[in-house]
């Protein structure tokens, strides 16, 4: 960004999501193929991926993963409540395929102690 353009500034969009959901990964900005203008990708703790109309902050798409780890499943003391996405996704320029982790239980069950099949304890 030029220091020149900082003065007219303005913020275009901003959009409000659930209770307790974090967005530990950066925004992703992407302009999918033949489109005209950008997207934004956005994915958060509770497993949850957004694509937004960059220009307008308009929802276009969302996508909700398994139910992301407890966070007392994890003990992953920094992250309270839940762990799902917390890193930036990325995406293949030759192959427009979006890759990313996501944490999250088998088979959908959720606080089962249980996580992708290797058991662990609860506390």
């Amino acid at each position: 960004m030029d220091p020149a353009n900082l003065p007219s500034f303005k913020l275009g969009w901003r959009n409000t999501y659930n209770t307790n959901e974090k967005f530990y990964a950066k925004p992703l900005v992407w302009t999918p193929p033949g489109a005209t203008s950008e997207v934004v990708i956005m994915v958060s703790n509770q497993n949850i991926i957004r694509l937004i109309d960059g220009a307008t902050g308009t929802l276009l798409k969302t996508r909700t993963l398994d139910p992301p780890f407890q966070s007392v499943d994890t003990n992953c003391g920094d992250i309270p409540n839940t762990v799902g996405i917390t890193g930036t996704p990325w995406i293949d320029g030759t192959t427009n395929i979006m890759y990313l982790m996501s944490k999250g239980y088998k088979g959908g069950a959720t606080g089962s102690g249980t996580i992708n099949g290797i058991a662990s304890k609860s506390s």
